[in-house]
């Protein structure tokens, strides 16, 4: 199952590179809370949340990588984040960041042929 944990490289850190890594609200370690997905796979709409495991995060790093446990599988993923549009990229897709507090939710949408996978997953800071 597709968790959010999304990540493509970054090529420089320069401050007038809006998808460079910088400081930003993204740059922490953040426990997953939950996935909401809403797909349509062969024509048939599917909807069901995902609870996840005790010990899943994601931690992203000012060197342009991110180390994530899904669901009991550790991972590290390069990433970009653009800190203008909140738009977080990796492996070739994205995802729409939004920050409220000391949670953030990425929304992420996949539409492959007529298969299409809508995606909320819901974070809370460490």
């Amino acid at each position: 199952m597709c968790g959010v944990v999304l990540f493509t490289a970054c090529s420089k850190n320069d401050d007038n590179d809006d998808t460079a890594v910088k400081p930003s609200q993204l740059s922490f370690k953040w426990r997953q809370d939950s996935i909401v997905m809403k797909s349509v796979v062969g024509g048939m709409p599917f909807n069901y949340a995902l609870p996840n495991d005790v010990g899943d995060y994601v931690d992203f790093r000012l060197d342009g990588k991110a180390y994530s446990v899904t669901f009991g599988d550790a991972d590290t993923s390069a990433y970009k984040f653009n800190t203008v549009t909140n738009i977080l990229e990796s492996d070739g897709t994205s995802g729409k960041v939004y920050f409220t507090g000391d949670k953030m939710r990425i929304d992420l949408d996949l539409i492959d042929g007529g298969d299409e996978i809508h995606s909320k997953s819901y974070f809370t800071k460490w």
